[in-house]
């Protein structure tokens, strides 16, 4: 997951390049560098903000939220109380801080079921900030205190955690064997009932619906593919919407990318791709522990890269 408290995104531009690096002429920059244009700090600001609201935008729009609207609305009036503070104050902006550091840490208590009265927490940092102060004893007693109503809540919730982890690994654990059975049971019934569908020595299974022409993809090709990507009980999870894509075979899965490189140009397959070539037992949620995958895949096109 992405962070909120995104880094301003100019700086980027000023440490990609050293000073020294910045002296040399590079290979790809034009004979005659247009002149910059003039610094307009509303300007600078603007483009600054559009960039980080966008990566804002985006983080908040991966959040589950029941009204995403609503919460980027409050979102914007923290940002806008912390921008648009009197920095002349710099004690304001200082507690600023500390205040948001206090609350997500409150927030994270209350999660794990140890709710903090927000007022009364305020009213005791108020009475020791402004007044007296705490001596080291009355530090500790007061630390003794909390450990002591907080341990036993804390052990509970960490045992709730534990217990929770456990049957979520025993559930995983059934889920990935059901699903590995399925997905055998699944090709075998086919390749039964269908014995125009091939397999290689891998155990990628395969149907030619239609052939193409020319080479076949290679790892060095770029090719554009049009796919779409099923569970064996026909649920999508995955789509290029009936528009190329482009991609490489590295970084695909095992048995997409050798399924691709078995394909040419206008060429149209099949891919029964069995959980071992797939994502495995350690998938991620969205696909689940040994699923078996099917695969419509169409090649549009293949990019060769030119030799040098």
């Amino acid at each position: 997951m992405k962070s909120l408290i995104t880094a301003i995104a100019v700086v980027a531009a000023f440490s990609a390049v050293s000073p020294a690096e910045a002296q040399q002429p590079a290979a790809t920059q034009p004979a005659q560098q247009q002149p910059a244009p003039a610094y307009n700090p509303h300007r600078v600001g603007l483009l600054i903000g559009e960039l980080n609201g966008e990566q804002a935008r985006q983080v908040s729009g991966e959040r589950k939220q029941n009204d995403n609207e609503a919460y980027r609305n409050q979102f914007l009036e923290g940002v806008r109380a912390a921008l648009l503070a009197d920095t002349a104050h710099t004690a304001y902006i200082d507690g600023l801080s500390v205040g948001m550091t206090m609350l997500k840490g409150i927030i994270d208590m209350g999660q794990k079921d140890c709710p903090v009265d927000r007022d009364e927490l305020y009213k005791g940092y108020v009475e020791t900030f402004m007044g007296k102060g705490l001596d080291r004893q009355e530090y500790l007693k007061i630390q003794e205190e909390l450990d002591a109503i907080l341990g036993p809540r804390v052990q509970a919730y960490r045992a709730r955690m534990e217990e929770a982890q456990k049957l979520e690994q025993e559930r995983r654990q059934k889920l990935a064997g059901d699903n590995l059975l399925a997905g055998r049971v699944f090709i075998d019934s086919l390749k039964k009932a269908d014995k125009s569908i091939q397999t290689t020595e891998s155990g990628l299974s395969y149907k030619v619906i239609k052939k193409g022409k020319g080479p076949n993809v290679t790892p060095d090709d770029q090719a554009d593919v049009i796919y779409n990507g099923k569970f064996i009980d026909g649920r999508e999870f995955d789509s290029s919407k009936g528009q190329p894509v482009s991609f490489t075979t590295n970084g695909l899965i095992r048995g997409f990318s050798e399924g691709l490189q078995l394909m040419n140009k206008g060429a149209k397959y099949i891919l029964y791709i069995p959980s071992d070539l797939a994502y495995g037992a350690n998938a991620p949620d969205a696909i689940g522990p040994n699923q078996t995958l099917v695969f419509e895949v169409e090649v549009k096109d293949i990019q060769t890269p030119k030799a040098e």
